[in-house]
């Protein structure tokens, strides 16, 4: 799942972009990602 074009164009690449990825993660899970939602997510 990449929603958010990726960490070099999203954050800074390594550690402290991977918390970005997490909630985002987290928010498909829960769908509450809005125009980001991906179809059938947590299935």
């Amino acid at each position: 799942m990449n929603t958010h074009v990726g960490l070099l164009s999203h954050c800074h690449p390594g550690n402290p972009g991977s918390i970005f990825a997490l909630t985002e993660a987290v928010m498909q899970l829960r769908h509450q990602a809005g125009e980001r939602q991906v179809p059938g997510a947590g299935r």
